[in-house]
């Protein structure tokens, strides 16, 4: 069975680097990666077109040009100097693409087959080479994803697309930031990009759970966002007591140890009934997975039908290491990988993924540069003595992207599990003086979330 077909590769790239019509080109350049090329030099013909050109924006050159570059090999230099004809039409060009991505996808189903046998007769686990499989299969179809989308102007099928966001950018048309409901933030940064990957990490038992389930109930609650909180370190029965605490304001110790008064019971039931009545109001969904192990990939086939704004993760250290992943792979290699996955997952659903790390000792994401080049913000905190008794959470922004790095200020009750604005960014109607306590702690919650105050 041919896993490949030299005609039809070296017809693609003499396309890519002859053709007149930028149309014909962006269909190829659009759609093909390495990958797509099973015959070696043509392989390393695309590569050269995408590292030196079609990153930097520029036209690839001509076959007469590419075929003088010192860096190919005999063979490839064979390959431009054929006579083959170019693509004439982008229907053409589509059609070359769908060839080739099929071979692609028998390159792999080969790759696995063989993958099978050898974990079978060496007698391997079945469910490890069931989800082994299930991950190489979902590799072979993610064509569609991470396409390469080439800006155009008068013509071409990204043309519509890109005059539609310069229309936006001219009406100065409301942005599609999603809204974190911390106000310093939202009004610094516009809150999280769709598309893109955001980073929390904290010491163990820091608070970065609690700060992200706020996150999450902030983005439902408050502007009626799909939200979603994948947990795979906790147990369900831990999540649903945290999240009654947060949404109902009744303390965490006597939901979890079952202590609650009637009145307390009672405020429980009624948060949750507000809370899924702001659902069936809005149409917005709030939803949380549980799993003690999973990968990348069936996070992301748990969450891909229902269309969540905000995706949580928590947190990367408990994902399942990638099926295809080399034998032998460091821990930091592992860690990477999944984060470059999250963020293509969010590239894909068009949603803001954020998803929890561990932080080091040197105040710096767990196998920091493995895992944040891939993310678009990252945010650390680590509570100094002042900070707790303070009930302070200070929040440095060490990479964002699409706004200067600083920092914002955030006030933790962990006690009901809430994470909110600091006091003096809250209105006063907001405020609510928690008594019976000692220390006399001022408790601050929003609107929305006051359900139950003590007597």
């Amino acid at each position: 069975m041919k896993s490949y077909d030299v005609e039809l590769e070296t017809r693609a790239l003499h396309t890519i680097a002859n053709t007149d019509s930028e149309v014909v080109r962006s269909v190829l350049l659009a759609t093909l990666k390495p990958t797509h090329f099973g015959f070696e030099p043509c392989h390393e013909i695309f590569q050269v077109i995408i590292n030196r050109y079609a990153s930097r924006g520029k036209h690839p050159p001509s076959v007469d040009v590419l075929a003088r570059n010192p860096a190919l090999s005999g063979n490839a230099i064979d390959v431009l100097e054929a006579d083959v004809a170019i693509a004439p039409t982008s229907n053409d060009a589509e059609a070359i693409a769908e060839e080739l991505g099929n071979f692609r996808k028998r390159r792999v189903l080969m790759e696995l087959n063989s993958v099978l046998v050898r974990g079978l007769d060496q007698a391997k686990d079945p469910d490890r080479l069931i989800k082994d499989a299930t991950g190489a299969l979902a590799d072979a179809n993610e064509s569609w994803q991470n396409r390469v989308a080439e800006v155009t102007f008068g013509e071409g099928e990204n043309a519509s697309e890109t005059r539609a966001v310069l229309q936006a950018i001219f009406e100065n048309e409301p942005s599609e930031l999603l809204k974190t409901g911390f106000t310093q933030f939202d009004e610094e940064a516009g809150g999280l990009d769709r598309g893109t990957l955001n980073i929390i990490a904290a010491p163990s038992g820091g608070g970065k759970s609690t700060l992200a389930m706020n996150m999450a109930v902030n983005a439902y609650l408050l502007f009626s966002y799909n939200a979603t909180i994948v947990g795979l370190e906790l147990t369900m029965k831990e999540s649903m007591e945290r999240l009654s605490a947060c949404v109902s304001g009744v303390p965490f110790g006597a939901i979890h140890k079952r202590i609650q008064t009637f009145k307390q019971m009672r405020a429980v039931k009624q948060a949750w009934l507000r809370f899924r009545k702001h659902g069936r109001a809005t149409k917005a969904r709030f939803n949380t997975v549980f799993a003690s192990s999973m990968t990348v990939h069936e996070i992301w086939q748990r969450v891909a039908p229902y269309n969540y704004d905000v995706i949580v993760v928590d947190y990367l250290s408990m994902v399942e290491p990638p099926p295809n992943m080399p034998s032998g792979g460091t821990e930091a290699q592992i860690l990477g990988e999944n984060a470059r996955r999250f963020k293509q997952m969010g590239l894909a659903l068009n949603a803001a993924v954020v998803l929890l790390v561990q932080l080091s000792d040197d105040n710096r994401a767990k196998d920091s540069r493995a895992v944040e080049e891939h993310a678009d913000s990252v945010w650390i905190f680590r509570q100094t003595d002042a900070d707790v008794e303070d009930h302070e959470i200070n929040v440095m922004q060490r990479k964002g992207r699409n706004v200067a790095r600083g920092g914002f200020q955030l006030t933790e009750d962990f006690a009901h599990m809430r994470v909110t604005d600091p006091p003096q960014l809250l209105p006063t109607s907001t405020r609510k003086k928690k008594r019976g306590h000692a220390d006399d702690v001022e408790i601050i919650r929003q609107d929305h979330t006051v359900l139950y105050d003590e007597d």
